[in-house]
C-alpha cells in the first residue's frame, strides 16, 4: 500500500497541517485523515530530537509507524527550516519499501 502525507504550514494561523491520503489505484490517492498542530509545538520539539516530533506525530486518528513517523517528521523539519518560503511537503511511502530485500539479508539460495 502506498501513503502519501502532505505537510502544509498555515501561514495565516501559524499552525501545520498533517493531510493522509492512501493509494486505492495506480496514481488515485483518496483522503483519509488530518491533524492540525501549532507549528510552535513543532519548533519547540526539533530543539530536543526527532523522537519528540514523531510522538507528536503519533495521534489517535494518525497513528504511523515509527519509521514512517520518522519520515513525517523529517519533512516537518524541512518545511519548517526552508528559507525559500516554501509552505508545504510531500512525503511519499510505500511498505513495499519495508520489504524490499537489503543488502544484509540472507540470500535462500545459499542454506
Amino acid at each position: 500500500m502506498k501513503q502519501k502525507y502532505l505537510i502544509t504550514l498555515l501561514q495565516e494561523t501559524r499552525e501545520i497541517s498533517i493531510r493522509e491520503y492512501a493509494e486505492l489505484e495506480e496514481g488515485e490517492f483518496a483522503f483519509v485523515c488530518e491533524e492540525i498542530h501549532d507549528a510552535e509545538v513543532f519548533r519547540s520539539a526539533m530543539r530536543d530530537d526527532a523522537r519528540s516530533l514523531v510522538s507528536i506525530v503519533r495521534r489517535p486518528n494518525m497513528y504511523p509507524r515509527q519509521d514512517f513517523g520518522e519520515r513525517i517528521a523529517q519533512g516537518i523539519i524541512d518545511l519548517l527550516s526552508d528559507e525559500t518560503g516554501a509552505t508545504s511537503r510531500e512525503i511519499f511511502i510505500s511498505d513495499a519499501d519495508v520489504f524490499t530485500p537489503s543488502d544484509n539479508d540472507i540470500d535462500p539460495r545459499v542454506l
